[in-house]
């Protein structure tokens, strides 16, 4: 079976002899306030980003509470997540 060799994002071509389609990534470094990662939207695009992907964590379904303070931090983990994701809405 022959693999297709472009396609298309919206009526963005992807493919061997286009641009790169490079997608930066946003981590929690919002630290959930969504002015920030309005910001951070805004600031990829003027480096010439076409879109961002943004990390998504359901905290309650991925971890177990706890206490562990990394040693470059104020707080756990657990509190660290959960003050750094947002909400569905």
């Amino acid at each position: 079976m022959k693999m297709k060799n472009e396609f298309k994002i919206g009526s963005r071509l992807i493919g061997k002899k286009y641009t790169p389609f490079v997608i930066p990534e946003i981590g929690i470094n919002h630290e959930g306030d969504i002015s920030k990662a309005k910001q951070m939207i805004i600031d990829a695009q003027k480096c010439g980003a076409e879109c961002v992907k943004f990390q998504s964590h359901v905290i309650d379904d991925e971890m177990i509470k706890n206490n562990v303070i990394p040693k470059n931090a104020t707080e756990s983990i657990w509190e660290i997540m959960k003050r750094c994701s947002f909400s569905e809405d």
